[in-house]
């Protein structure tokens, strides 16, 4: 298990009621709660079809090909 920090946070009454009840729906301890949004908000998963769209416009940008400089070789002796 990963190691844990102990933290006192003042909360409004509205606030601490509204995790709780939300605990309870989804089964959790309020500690649980509040890690779990914290996580959500902190780190939210990504959709990677959410972008399918831009990454099949980038793909159907023009390629532009550079020539290729040309190197001299030097002459073995």
């Amino acid at each position: 298990m990963p190691k844990s920090v102990s933290l006192t946070v003042r909360l409004p009454e509205d606030l601490h009621a509204a995790l709780v009840e939300r605990a309870r729906l989804d089964a959790r301890s309020l500690n649980g709660e509040i890690i779990f949004l914290l996580r959500e908000g902190l780190f939210p998963v990504v959709d990677a079809d959410a972008f399918q769209h831009t990454r099949q416009a980038v793909s159907q940008m023009p390629r532009h090909t550079f020539p290729r400089p040309t190197v001299q070789r030097r002459r073995s002796k």
